[in-house]
């Protein structure tokens, strides 16, 4: 774990970094072939010996828009615990500090389960935006919600909270973010 500071020594942000999920859909494209190995034993071992996830960046609100979590990014990946590291990021588009901070971004293909509700929507002419706005009296589209749902493996029941959740991933799909500390830049 990475801490920041200001002068005083208040804490302003923490980085954690953990260890990387074994199946995630964006390293094939970042490093094509290298953890494709038929054993899994000895694909867990490859992935564990030469990945860290920076699973976390928190940044007091008081220093937020201060490049405290670019600078924090930017110390991990200066000595990192590992050759490789990653990061996904919901809210990239709005807040893009680990593409500033030096790592590469993969967009990522949205989900079956997301292609699927487009699908349900635009066949319904609804666009993303009314889900978050709370304009879904069809019961179509709550039972699309609900497979959606549960395709995510979300408990949240709520039709309205669903919606949101749904118009996020819709709106502003996931972005991947990888770096390699022995590539050249």
């Amino acid at each position: 774990m990475l801490r920041a500071a200001d002068a005083d020594g208040e804490l302003a942000g923490v980085l954690v970094a953990s260890m990387p999920t074994l199946n995630d859909r964006w390293r094939s494209i970042a490093w094509p072939g290298e953890y494709d190995h038929a054993d899994q034993r000895t694909r867990a071992e490859a992935i564990n010996a030469d990945l860290r996830l920076i699973s976390r960046v928190i940044v007091d609100p008081r220093y937020r828009g201060r490049g405290v979590a670019v600078r924090l990014v930017r110390a991990y990946l200066a000595d990192p615990c590992t050759r490789r590291t990653e990061a996904i990021a919901a809210m990239a588009h709005a807040c893009p500090f680990f593409a500033r901070a030096g790592m590469r971004p993969i967009p990522l293909e949205p989900s079956q389960a997301d292609r699927r509700l487009a699908r349900v929507l635009g066949r319904r002419g609804v666009d993303a935006e009314s889900l978050a706005v709370g304009g879904i009296d069809d019961p179509r589209l709550h039972v699309a919600l609900g497979a959606w749902a549960r395709a995510r493996r979300l408990a949240e029941r709520s039709p309205e909270r669903l919606a949101m959740r749904a118009y996020a991933a819709l709106a502003y799909p996931p972005i991947a973010f990888v770096h390699d500390a022995g590539a050249r830049p």
